[in-house]
């Protein structure tokens, strides 16, 4: 049985234009990458199912605010989302990192945390964000988080001024 009733969408559309000129041609380049990903609402078994999402705009609903060198480690099976309810995670499908605001050179690292790492996204060490991170785990699959062993995630501002950001999570109870 799914824990909360959710359904997504979440669109992606990349597209960029570069006149270019051949000889006594003249033409558009225009590469793009859309693609479109819909959840329904499920467990891990369903395609595309979610049955749980966290988000984490901090306090206010504006962003959570990170000051130089400072960090924060979400345990992914045991979240507490701002109604309050608690978002106990076993398989994540959507992550998604916006930086809303920073000063330019600073930047945000994730990665497991320091005790019970979830290395399902990042294995080992940690990836920079500038701007946004996003990663789906599409069909039945998913990322695995494993209650005490393989659940904490970590983000830790890496620049020397504060760094506002929000955290979007989708995935599966079970």
């Amino acid at each position: 049985m799914s824990v909360l009733t959710v359904t997504g969408k979440l669109d992606l559309n990349y597209t960029l234009n570069e006149p270019l000129v051949l000889s006594t041609q003249t033409f558009n380049a225009t590469p793009s990458c859309l693609q479109s990903y819909s959840f329904v609402n499920g467990l891990v078994a369903i395609a595309n199912g979610l049955d749980l999402h966290f988000e984490d705009m901090g306090p206010l609903g504006v962003g959570r605010t990170l000051v130089a060198s400072a960090n924060l480690t979400y345990t992914l099976s045991g979240l507490l989302d701002t109604l309050p309810r608690t978002i106990a995670f076993t398989k994540i499908r959507i992550v998604i990192l916006k930086i809303i605001s920073r000063t330019a050179g600073d930047y945000l690292t994730f990665g497991p945390g320091a005790s019970n790492g979830w290395t399902a996204l990042v294995a080992s060490g940690t990836m920079r964000c500038y701007g946004l991170f996003v990663h789906v785990v599409d069909s039945t699959d998913s990322l695995a988080v494993a209650s005490g062993s393989n659940d904490t995630f970590k983000i830790t501002n890496a620049g020397t001024g504060p760094i506002t950001y929000g955290l979007y999570l989708g995935g599966n109870s079970g």
